[in-house]
């Protein structure tokens, strides 16, 4: 970035540095983002600034929502996810500290956020996306 746009590169790559920090910061503190999830949007946004990583992270939150609900459907635990979350929610609001939510999710009902942000990647960077 500082090869290519100077000093305003620093801004520009330290922008894209940061903003998943600011938007996954509140998701790792309740253990429902891994820190490897954000050190990979922190490097893409390095990599390629603040505009194209806002549009890889709202697409892999995007494919990464689709992908869970598809699997929580197949694996035929949507409705028990469903009301683990929304109970997650009422209890973290009745007592006001939430607490982690990652503990209670059993290991079949999890998906690696990794996978949503690769086909986002490549959602983003098509080669045919010109044609």
């Amino acid at each position: 970035m500082l090869y290519t746009y100077g000093p305003s590169g620093l801004l520009y790559w330290g922008a894209g540095l940061l903003l998943p920090v600011l938007l996954f910061g509140p998701l790792f503190r309740f253990r429902m983002a891994g820190a490897g999830d954000i050190k990979l949007l922190c490097a893409l946004g390095s990599l390629n600034g603040p505009a194209i990583c806002l549009r890889l992270i709202v697409k892999s939150v995007l494919l990464g929502g689709l992908g869970a609900l598809l699997l929580a459907a197949k694996r035929r635990i949507l409705v028990e996810r469903l009301m683990a979350f929304f109970s997650y929610v009422r209890e973290s609001r009745a007592s006001g500290t939430p607490r982690p939510y990652l503990p209670s999710v059993p290991p079949e009902a999890r998906l690696p956020f990794a996978l949503p942000v690769l086909c986002a990647v490549l959602w983003e960077f098509a080669p045919w996306k010109g044609v």
